[in-house]
């Protein structure tokens, strides 16, 4: 069964801090599909320190809308190019059909991110055009 650990600080770890960890169950089959820590406060603690340092002195906030659009749409790319196993996990844990998170959901979600990619460099108001859906 594979096993899916917090990523906290650019690592993964294999457990919790208390190790403390449950099984993901498909919905369909009814069986186990994965492993995944539970985490608990000093995991959270350790997220919310790590995004505190990110956002302080991390590059994310020096990038210009150009260099944060580029990281976007490489995220979008890869998104795109893992879509058969993105859907699969989806699917996997959410019990919907591979149809649907593979083939919608998962170009949705790329989607999303090109179009956040571009909106700094293209936006004109301080909303978003009503025909986006």
């Amino acid at each position: 069964m594979e096993f899916f650990g917090h990523v906290v600080d650019g690592r993964e770890s294999t457990e919790d801090e208390c190790g403390a960890v449950a099984d993901s169950v498909d919905p369909w089959t009814r069986r186990p599909w994965a492993r995944f820590p539970l985490g608990g406060e000093a995991d959270a603690g350790r997220a919310v320190a790590a995004a505190r340092r990110a956002f302080d002195t991390g590059p994310w906030p020096r990038m210009g809308f150009a260099e944060r659009g580029a990281a976007l749409h490489r995220l979008a790319g890869l998104i795109e190019a893992h879509g058969q196993e993105l859907g699969l996990a989806d699917t996997h844990d959410m019990g919907k059909p591979l149809t649907q998170s593979r083939d919608a959901d998962v170009p949705r979600a790329a989607a999303n991110f090109r179009f956040f990619a571009d909106h700094a460099r293209l936006a004109t108001a301080e909303v978003l055009p009503p025909s986006f859906t």
